[in-house]
């Protein structure tokens, strides 16, 4: 986003163009991150609503350090928000295949579609079946291409965790997948 600081700092002045702004360039975002983690297209809009409205209303905590960004704040809450749902829940749910991967797009074939719903089965299968923290680090390293930085931030790890769990994760993964087959 352009002049991103400029804009937070409006934003926290209380100018709501401003806060339109960063809504409008982050919210898909948050939210597709949101659906991957809850596999509920509703939830997933509810959580967002609320990551944002929590977020402008303590806006003027945000501090900018050096490396940091404005999104890795934004992930962070939307962390929290779905910890305390799954809290509340008390259960883990899997995503509805089709929407959380996007094999509800008409640009594939069915034969495609169907490959890819295997494929997909699997690798969800054994995401399943990873530690909480691992699930994270997958979800924001693969699913939202964060950075070990960015990731860590969200999660409020070191970056060694992060890259620590991110080789666990990927050791499980390969040999959950191998044992399907």
């Amino acid at each position: 986003m352009e002049n991103e600081t400029a804009i937070i700092t409006l934003a926290k002045a209380g100018d709501r163009a401003a806060a339109g702004q960063l809504y409008s360039f982050y919210f898909d975002q948050i939210y597709r991150y949101l659906l991957m983690k809850l596999g509920n297209v509703e939830e997933a809009e509810d959580v967002a609503q609320s990551v944002f409205i929590s977020a402008l209303k303590n806006i003027t905590s945000y501090r900018e350090q050096e490396g940091a960004v404005f999104s890795s704040w934004l992930y962070r809450i939307a962390h929290n928000k779905y910890v305390d749902m799954l809290r509340k829940r008390n259960k883990v749910i899997v995503s509805p295949i089709d929407e959380a991967l996007g094999l509800a797009s008409s640009d594939i074939t069915s034969q495609e579609k169907l490959e890819r719903k295997e494929q997909s089965l699997q690798m969800l299968k054994a995401l399943q079946r990873l530690t909480e923290d691992q699930k994270e680090v997958v979800t924001l390293r693969f699913g939202r291409a964060l950075s070990i930085l960015e990731t860590a931030r969200i999660m409020g790890k070191s970056e060694g965790a992060v890259k620590a769990l991110q080789h666990a994760a990927i050791k499980s993964l390969q040999k959950k997948l191998h044992e399907e087959y």
